[in-house]
């Protein structure tokens, strides 16, 4: 996903429909999240975000403070429907 999905709702604002990733992009990067499950033999939960990773300090805020629930909200229950996942 291309975009910066960080600015407004970082500063505890409403995001603009220009900050926030389409319809169509979501279901894509949610057909491609559970293809590349079923591929690599992953489940929903074995699914991190780049700053579920902060191994190291300053990790990073990636991807951005409206795109991270819109993953949990609606990306992932999309991909657990879609493999069937309860």
């Amino acid at each position: 996903m291309m975009g910066d999905f960080c600015n407004k709702a970082e500063k505890g604002e409403t995001p603009t429909p220009d900050q926030t990733p389409t319809p169509s992009a979501l279901r894509c990067l949610s057909k491609l999240i559970a293809a590349q499950l079923k591929t690599n033999k992953f489940d929903v939960p074995a699914l991190k975000a780049h700053r579920d990773q902060r191994i190291v300090a300053g990790g990073r805020d990636c991807p951005g403070g409206i795109f991270y629930p819109i993953i949990k909200s609606t990306v992932l229950p999309k991909v657990s429907a879609s493999l069937g996942d309860k």
